[in-house]
């Protein structure tokens, strides 16, 4: 077996790109010789990788490819054969082409190929030489390299110009003693490599590619491995550490540094620096930052972790006298130590809560305002989310502190000059301003995690925050369409997402996901929210295969789009023991058939207990009964589409009006949206509805009470708005239903009216808390079902009176355009059969007495409370 080398000798590389560089040179070129057949078995591919060069050596390349049969494909039966089975000229000209003149029509094979009979031809293919592959794949692999920023410069002739990652100098290819003719970069390969700029032997001329790493570290002084080289700088910065005393710190936090540095040395030499003490007054976090970022630095710790006044630096010089190195180094890193302690004692001088005004003058987004502005949406969304926390109610203020101060720092010279430091100076200034340990705990941690595998914010003002900080910048930039497409993401959306799930289910929340992206997305109108969700979810599937689940447990669990995240790894669980069940793929396939049997019969309903009736002219996805879809083309086909007048009375006009869309005159119907879809006042609302599961359609609801007790569980009606409070939990088990996939209307029977109750100021005043109530759900209206006369008003036909639409628009604080006004004539049973849904009755307060046994149309279904019908559904649904 033959070893390859080849080797690309460079000006200075970039130092962060050049690990990458290294392993993408080696294996481009292992790639474009193993497709063409270049490689025995086994080959063994290593990569070197130095600030002048980049290296790959094969350990098994031939000199030349062996002769071997490939098939060729010609064309298609009918293009290549006549109809006496004689070639046609297109065949004899493919043939010779090909190099297979004189191949008789009977030698070539018949195979399907798609949905065509194609003709195929058996062929030799010739030898190869080594230097012709090596050619082409030499120049793949420098076109495949991930180059930061291509570099442009001309040759020595000055006419040609090439592009690579910087200048190209030399070019080394050796298969065993010799040399392979080829040429890149307008070089011509050689034998010879260049050892250290300074301390090194300038032309060292290899005799084969075995002795290129000896010889270069021998003779060049140059570590050509990458992974060597930086291990020797590990061990020597180790040694050195502990010859001071002192220790290095955790090996994550300089990993980054060290990769740096070995990028940007040949030949690793340690040396020790020593500074002032008097600079450790300076918070350490601002010493170390300067000491790694700005010099390449490697600050030493004493044992109890505190930060030693010493360092250590990495040189690319090995002189007999060190000293003049080291005594630089101090000397050049005075002054950055200086600047960081006039910063710090500079910014201790106006305390942290007197920032506040000065973030008015930095902008967050063009469309999304000021970091001011987006202070006090954060304030407003934390103590929401304290409020659900164990702390609850006891923390609020804490959160809202909390809130108002953690972009405080951004104003500081400090941060100004090193922005990694936001957060963490934050949490140092308010330790001065002697703030609650809490809010100086948030003001770091809101921040956290920064990274995958960081540690999460401790203690419920800490996640209250970091949770409105990526809430509100997912919720804001999706609601200005700045979702990230491709591999792009300019503001670590991904990043903020994984953070949120990462706190949700590591710290176990016991919140739900659907209400806080509402909660967030409140400011901007609720735009972008359901997009919003779906990128959450789809994040979510990649953290939980992370964990080892395969993609049907994931997808089984996640597409039922769960509320509670911190459920969602015991219910894998579940998933998981179920599948190592005997009986997991049986059942499995049962059901995968029975759905795909449904799916392709059309008559499938989620649950035909509760879905309307199939007959003619249903349409399956609305939802709606044949008999009413029959109704609907009968009304319009008089010439009345829409909400025009009905031939068959007032009756049928009002059956038409409940059954037409918000906002349409005529036209194909649009789907009836749920009243708890958010839209913006004076806006038509978007025609939304969605599957519960494949195959399964969504579910249209109208749920009612008897007597107009929905909204207080109670015996005796309300007397005053003061009495009005909606069931516990039934804005809840609303919300729940809508996040299910149903379309939810309430209607309510304030029949005590009629009954001379309460009058109809007390009425009015009652409908504006429950409507205050609904748009604070991000609700909104389809229709308005209430009769507003009372029997002093001979209310008879319970006709809708004259400016009650205008009257009901101006007293809600809202734009009514386009939603039907009709009244009440129908029982409420007969409201719900007049649009096609499902009637649920609601006995509750007074009702549980006066319904009476029987008397209810078919098909209803009778609860005890809102929250029975919630659990039954979204059971029902999933």
């Amino acid at each position: 077996m033959t070893m390859l080398l080849v080797e690309l000798l460079t000006e200075e590389l970039p130092p962060r790109a050049l690990q990458r560089l290294g392993e993408a040179f080696a294996s481009g070129i292992e790639a474009g010789l193993g497709k063409r057949g270049f490689l025995e078995e086994p080959c063994e591919a290593r990569a070197y990788a130095t600030p002048r060069r980049l290296a790959a050596s094969l350990s098994a390349v031939r000199a030349a490819t062996q002769p071997r049969a490939v098939e060729v494909k010609l064309m298609p039966v009918a293009v290549g054969l006549a109809a006496d089975g004689s070639p046609t000229p297109a065949l004899l000209k493919k043939l010779a082409a090909s190099g297979l003149e004189g191949t008789e029509p009977a030698a070539l094979k018949r195979r399907m190929d798609g949905k065509s009979e194609t003709l195929f031809a058996e062929a030799m293919a010739p030898s190869v030489a080594l230097a012709e592959g090596l050619q082409a794949a030499l120049e793949e692999a420098i076109a495949g390299l991930p180059i930061p920023k291509v570099m442009s410069y001309q040759l020595a002739d000055g006419v040609t110009t090439v592009q690579f990652a910087r200048p190209a100098h030399g070019l080394v290819a050796l298969h065993g003693t010799g040399i392979v003719d080829v040429a890149v970069l307008g070089l011509t390969a050689g034998r010879v490599t260049h050892g250290h700029r300074f301390q090194g032997a300038r032309d060292i001329a290899l005799a084969n590619p075995q002795e290129y790493a000896r010889r270069l570290s021998d003779e060049g002084g140059v570590i050509a491995g990458f992974a060597e080289r930086r291990a020797a700088i590990l061990q020597a910065l180790t040694e050195a550490a502990a010859r001071e005393g002192a220790n290095l710190g955790p090996q994550d936090d300089c990993a980054a540094l060290l990769d740096e540095v070995t990028a940007l040395v040949e030949m690793p030499t340690v040396y020790a620096g020593r500074f002032e003490r008097e600079y450790l007054a300076v918070p350490q976090e601002c010493l170390i930052l300067t000491m790694r970022q700005n010099q390449k630095y490697f600050p030493l710790f004493e044992p109890d972790g505190k930060l030693a006044e010493k360092f250590l630096l990495v040189s690319n010089l090995r002189p007999a006298d060190p000293s003049r190195i080291v005594q630089g180094n101090e000397r050049v890193v005075r002054p950055r130590l200086a600047d960081a302690r006039f910063f710090f004692e500079t910014d201790r001088r106006t305390k942290l809560a007197d920032r506040v005004p000065q973030l008015a003058t930095i902008v967050y987004h063009g469309k999304l305002g000021t970091q001011l502005e987006r202070v006090e949406r954060l304030r407003k969304l934390a103590t929401r989310i304290q409020a659900k926390l164990p702390r609850g109610a006891r923390g609020m203020p804490y959160a809202d502190r909390a809130a108002l101060l953690a972009k405080a720092d951004l104003v500081t010279l400090m941060v100004g000059e090193f922005p990694e430091l936001q957060g963490v100076m934050g949490k140092h200034y308010a330790q001065a301003d002697d703030e609650e340990p809490s809010v100086v705990r948030a003001i770091e941690q809101h921040y956290w995690p920064r990274f995958a595998g960081d540690d999460l914010p401790d203690g419920d003002v800490s996640i209250a925050v970091a949770l409105a900080d990526r809430l509100d910048a997912l919720a804001g930039l999706f609601s200005i369409g700045q979702a990230p497409t491709g591999d792009k993401d300019p503001f670590g959306l991904r990043r903020a997402a994984l953070g949120v799930i990462r706190i949700l289910v590591e710290r176990k929340l016991d919140l739900d996901f659907h209400e806080l992206t509402r909660l967030a997305a409140e400011p901007f109108g609720g735009e972008g929210a359901p997009e919003l969700e779906d990128f959450v979810y789809d994040r979510l599937r990649g953290y939980l295969r992370d964990f080892g689940f395969t993609t049907n447990q994931v997808e089984a669990v996640v597409s039922q789009r769960p509320a509670r995240f911190d459920q969602v790894r015991a219910r894998l669980d579940a998933v998981a023991a179920f599948a190592k069940l005997p009986e997991s793929d049986a059942l499995a396939s049962a059901n995968k058939r029975v759905k795909n049997i449904l799916d392709k019969s059309g008559a499938l309903r989620w649950n035909r207990q509760l879905a309307p009736r199939a007959g003619r002219g249903a349409s399956p996805a609305r939802g709606d009964s044949g008999h009413d879809a029959s109704r609907r083309r009968q009304c319009r086909g008089r010439g009345f589409p829409g909400r025009a007048h009905c031939s068959r009375g007032r009756a049928r006009r009002r059956r038409c009006l409940l059954r037409q869309g918000p906002g349409e005159r005529g036209g194909p119907r649009r789907a009836r949206q749920s009243p708890f879809t958010a839209h913006r006042p004076g806006e038509a609302p978007e025609p939304r509805g969605r599957h519960l599961a494949a195959g399964c359609l969504t579910m249209k609801l109208v749920i009612l009470d008897r007597d107009g007790v929905i909204n207080q569980d109670s015996d005796r009606y309300i007397k005053s708005p003061a009495e009005w409070q909606p069931i516990a939990g039934s804005i809840e088990a609303i919300a729940r239903l809508h996040q299910s996939g149903f379309r939810v209307v309430v209607a309510t029977n304030q029949s005590g009216i009629g009954r001379g109750l309460f009058d109809m100021a007390t009425f009015n005043a009652m409908n504006d808390k429950m409507m205050e109530m609904v748009f604070r759900q991000g609700g909104r209206i389809d229709a308005l079902f209430f009769c507003p006369h009372t029997d002093a008003e001979n209310c008879g036909c319970r006709k809708p009176k004259t400016g009650m639409y205008e009257e009901i628009a101006a007293r809600m604080h809202t734009d009514l355009k386009g939603v039907p006004c009709v009244g009440d004539a129908m029982r409420d049973l007969e409201v719900a059969a007049a649009v096609g849904a499902q009637p649920i009755l609601v006995l509750t307060g007074k009702g549980r007495k006066t319904n009476e046994a029987g008397g209810l149309p078919r098909k209803t279904l009778v609860f005890a409370d809102l929250g029975e019908v919630s659990r039954h559904l979204v059971a029902a649904a999933k």
